[in-house]
């Protein structure tokens, strides 16, 4: 609602002044309604202000967030990469270790399989040596004596669970 238009005393009142006063009234009005709207803009303006400053320190916080992950990141590939290697060293070992385990395996076998020819051999030589000594009693026991201590001392070393585990076609008794 308009202020009242202030009354002047009854011999200064005229209409050209009584208009003027009407005139400043409205004006006032619209300058105490402009200054309320100025104020309210600049209240608006340090709102938006502050929220656009607040924006600003979150969007630099996810930005430094940021770098943090892709730095977490690229350590984490490079250690992924580091264990990578590692494993496939390790597989390269494992199997080398296999293949050497195998290749001695199979050189003990062979060393037992020549050690029972070799005794084998021996045995036979004694046996005919024997049979051309059979009119010799005495000689043919000591003959005996002789081949069973050689075998003996050709297998000793061999357990009879190795022999079993390495020359096929024997078994436990």
């Amino acid at each position: 609602a308009p202020s009242p238009v202030p009354r002047l005393p009854e011999g200064l009142a005229t209409p050209a002044l009584q208009a003027l006063l009407v005139a400043m009234s409205g004006c006032d009005i619209r300058v105490g309604k402009l200054t309320a709207l100025i104020r309210e803009a600049e209240r608006q303006s340090v709102e938006r202000d502050a929220e656009a400053e607040g924006l600003e320190l979150e969007l630099r916080d996810a930005r430094l967030e940021g770098q943090a992950l892709d730095r977490e990141i690229a350590h984490t590939r490079e250690l992924l990469g580091d264990q990578e290697e590692v494993y496939w060293r390790l597989q390269e070992s494992q199997q080398r270790l296999n293949d050497e385990t195998d290749l001695e395996a199979l050189r003990q076998r062979k060393v037992l399989v020549d050690m029972e020819v070799d005794a084998l051999i021996s045995a036979r030589s004694e046996m005919s040596t024997s049979c051309s000594l059979r009119d010799q009693p005495l000689g043919f026991i000591q003959q005996g004596k002789s081949m069973l201590d050689k075998a003996q001392e050709a297998l000793g070393s061999v357990s009879e669970a190795q022999l079993v585990s390495i020359v096929p076609g024997t078994a436990a008794s």
